[in-house]
């Protein structure tokens, strides 16, 4: 956690109210390469540990969003890789739900950020979309 110590702090102070985080699992905390069943996860990516942990020192709540089944088996790969988190697949500050889950942020490896505007820049974004795992193995 030393690499963002420093920076983690001064957010912090700027920012009083408590924020919701929305994070996917497989491609965005874990390496993924493909589905390869219920139980089988990846291993962390690189700085995903100590970055969940500098966002619960600036106050964020942490909310695990997975298409995985089984909460089980995520919260214990959660915990033997000491991930800091909050919730899994539910947003216990959330009265009603449609399914979606009420978040300040949305952290995922297959999403795009909406600018306001549906033009051709959009329809090429998202015909050109690729996962970041994807793209290491030469897709672009």
């Amino acid at each position: 956690m030393d690499m963002t110590k420093d920076m983690t702090k001064d957010i912090f102070l700027n920012e009083k109210k408590m924020k919701v985080i929305a994070i996917d699992l497989d491609g965005t905390l874990a390496k993924y390469e493909g589905w390869q069943g219920e139980e089988i996860i990846g291993s962390p990516i690189a700085g995903a540990v100590d970055f969940t942990h500098s966002l619960r020192v600036m106050g964020w709540t942490i909310i695990i969003f997975t298409t995985r089944y089984s909460t089980e088996i995520v919260r214990n790969w959660l915990v033997s890789h000491r991930f800091a988190w909050d919730l899994i697949n539910e947003n216990a500050y959330q009265l009603q739900t449609s399914g979606k889950i009420i978040a300040d942020v949305y952290l995922d490896d297959r999403a795009l950020n909406f600018g306001g505007e549906y033009d051709r820049r959009l329809l090429l974004k998202i015909n050109k979309f690729k996962p970041y795992y994807l793209k290491k193995k030469g897709g672009e």
